[in-house]
């Protein structure tokens, strides 16, 4: 049998488990037969009253999760930097000379319009 790479592995632990990979918390604290299982499975779910308690993870499997959680932050830190590059670019309109002091008054002129509305009530 081969190895499964490390992202099917972590696809397998992703889409669930199977009923003869669940271990009950009273069958992990009385018996050791769910360390044959997780022998032949990448995981085990330990449940306690049909809700799950914890996951056991083979050495493997654990290392492959922590690959693709480094792999899913690395992404999200990516598409953030990317998001913010995105939102800085419509500021990056820069004005030199007449263009700029043009700019500069109309906006103090928009401000003290603004400001005059505010304190005659126009709000």
């Amino acid at each position: 049998m081969t190895r499964p790479r490390a992202d099917e592995r972590v696809d397998q632990i992703r889409h669930g488990f199977d009923l003869d990979s669940r271990v009950t918390v009273t069958q992990l604290g009385r018996s050791t037969a769910w360390r044959k299982a997780l022998s032949h499975k990448l995981a085990l779910e330990v449940v306690d009253r049909n809700r799950t308690a914890a996951v056991l993870l083979q050495p493997e499997a654990y290392t492959a999760l922590l690959e693709y959680l480094d792999h899913l932050e690395a992404e999200l830190e990516q598409a953030q930097v990317e998001a913010l590059f995105a939102r800085r670019e419509s500021l990056q309109q820069w004005l030199t000379g007449d263009a700029l002091e043009q700019s500069a008054l109309t906006r103090l002129a928009q401000r003290r319009e603004r400001i005059r509305e505010l304190l005659d009530g126009h709000s």
